[in-house]
């Protein structure tokens, strides 16, 4: 609102009081345009059966973390749009992210059955230079050696030891 000297524009004062308004009108959406859908937990579970039973369809192997991020971009999409995989970066680093889960996973169980074995390789060196990787039972090497008949560092050696109760005759593989 401004309001404008009477004496130099010869107005009254009714007369030079002017209004300026803002007149907001939303746009229309055209009927085609559909807007983004939310990813909520409850339907991003829904999305996940169908995202199943088009990789079994199509004999794709899809992990835990690209099956989250596939049934998440197929939420968002407008509704009726078909189930859809995108071979976008961030489709490729969820399913390298699953390779890498998965090959950790069998890491850690390789190394777990190879911590239960009684027998492991052990590399000794005959005659002064040839060296030869022979399967040893560990029991009886720690007898032969005067070693506890247990680990060490079962939490690994930067925690702190606090050594297990073992009762007498208790046999701990290494």
């Amino acid at each position: 609102m401004q309001n404008y000297a009477s004496a130099k524009l010869n107005k009254t004062a009714t007369e030079g009081t002017i209004f300026e308004l803002f007149v907001y009108i939303p746009r229309r959406q055209a009927p085609h345009v559909q807007r983004l859908r939310r990813a909520t937990a409850p339907v991003i579970q829904r999305k996940r059966e169908p995202l199943r039973q088009h990789a079994a369809a199509n004999n794709l192997q899809i992990g835990p973390i690209a099956e989250h991020h596939l049934a998440t971009f197929n939420v968002r999409a407008p509704k009726g749009t078909e189930l859809a995989i995108p071979t976008d970066a961030t489709t490729r680093q969820a399913q390298a992210l699953d390779r890498d889960q998965a090959r950790l996973q069998n890491e850690d169980a390789q190394a777990l059955a190879d911590s239960n074995s009684v027998y492991r390789p052990v590399e000794i060196e005959l005659f002064g230079g040839t060296k030869a990787m022979i399967c040893m039972n560990i029991v009886l090497l720690r007898q032969a050696l005067s070693l506890p008949n247990h680990k060490s560092f079962h939490q690994g050696i930067y925690n702190e030891y606090t050594h297990p109760v073992l009762p007498d005759g208790a046999d701990m593989l290494m």
